[in-house]
């Protein structure tokens, strides 16, 4: 794992520094040291935490007792306090999954059907003894299931959602979580393939994101992203209408209000259409809003609250034109570029391979 990751900073290769606590030859908890700039990064629970210094008081707020265990000197050339405009945007994103994929964190099997419609038109071969980063992995799902084709897989997130990453691919000897920033990725460029589903419009830059994501990537390597496109639906207006008051609402607040909303629609659409299949009767899924019901009584009620909560509560949520992510594809000088509508979703699959 260590060969994979340089310092955030200068990019620089990293070393062991000290290590307090390990099992099977992996460290569980101890400090990073770059080897040129000497910013120091803590290990926390399995995972490395390498993030710009402006964004590590979340680390140490969300984890006071690593620092206290085991004493650890905080130097502030590793966790300064300075911070800009673009680093308070990141905060609030970080604020809000830490809270969101450590609530909503269970592993379920069918998470396989949203990887394979998300990855579509990957085939195994892209995975299988590959090297691959998820950027933006929240609890892992995406992880686990690239993990079970045969790939490494590195999972990174902003948030403190590499708790739950961690726990839910404990076991797995081809799986790492590192928690780290894309707009300053803790990486060298060594993937096959790098992909982000669902991650890149919660950003404040997407474009700049997808770039940065892109890079990560080795000659020939490919880059892949899914995101939102311009979505009307009656459904998403009333959202986008309301998320400048829910977006602000206290987090338990947006927890009582996405099971009210998904019971709803649970009771209204999807009970209604599980009774219409059992009777034999059959919708037509390309429909939008067919697709969304027949899409979510798939999946377990959390499933329906946790995509809800995510809508009302996520700091940003960008909508984009097949002409705009098109245009990603340039500035991150990738070739063999394709973009492929997602129709039932009102999405987009964006990639190409790097040169």
């Amino acid at each position: 794992m260590l060969r994979l990751l340089c310092c955030c900073d200068c990019k620089s290769d990293l070393s062991v520094q000290k290590v307090f606590t390990e099992e099977q030859g992996e460290i569980v908890e101890g400090f990073l040291n770059c080897v040129k700039c000497g910013r120091e990064f803590p290990i926390i629970g399995g995972v490395p935490r390498i993030l710009p210094q402006s964004l590590m008081s979340s680390v140490l707020r969300n984890n006071a007792g690593f620092f206290t265990n085991y004493d650890a000197d905080v130097r502030e050339s590793s966790f300064g306090s300075g911070i800009n405009e673009e680093d308070l945007k990141k905060r609030e994103t970080m604020d809000n999954y830490d809270f969101e994929w450590n609530e909503f964190s269970e592993n379920y099997a069918e998470w396989k059907l949203n990887f394979d419609e998300f990855m579509s038109p990957l085939k195994l071969e892209d995975f299988k003894d590959k090297l691959v980063l998820d950027v933006g992995c929240g609890f892992a799902p995406h992880v686990y299931q690239a993990a079970k084709l045969g790939a490494e897989v590195v999972g990174m997130d902003l948030s403190e959602a590499v708790r739950a990453a961690h726990n839910n691919t404990k076991g797995l000897e081809n799986v790492h979580i590192v928690q780290g920033d894309v707009f300053n990725a803790p990486f060298k460029s060594e993937f096959d393939l790098v992909y982000s589903l669902g991650v890149l419009h919660h950003t404040p830059d997407p474009e700049k994101a997808f770039v940065k994501q892109s890079l990560l990537a080795k000659s020939g390597g490919l880059s892949f992203t899914w995101l939102y496109g311009e979505r009307k639906q009656l459904a998403f207006r009333i959202i986008n209408f309301v998320r400048p008051v829910t977006r602000r609402l206290p987090d338990l607040a947006n927890c009582a209000l996405s099971f009210l909303g998904a019971a709803l629609f649970h009771v209204v659409f999807v009970l209604p259409y599980r009774l219409l299949k059992k009777a034999g009767l059959k919708a037509n899924t390309r429909g939008k809003y067919v697709y969304w019901i027949d899409h979510f009584e798939k999946y377990p009620f959390r499933v329906t609250q946790a995509n809800l909560f995510d809508w009302l509560s996520v700091p940003y949520l960008k909508q984009y034109s097949g002409e705009q992510v098109a245009k990603w594809l340039e500035s991150a000088g990738l070739v063999n570029k394709r973009v492929v509508f997602f129709e039932g979703r009102d999405s987009w699959k964006i990639f190409g391979r790097r040169p």
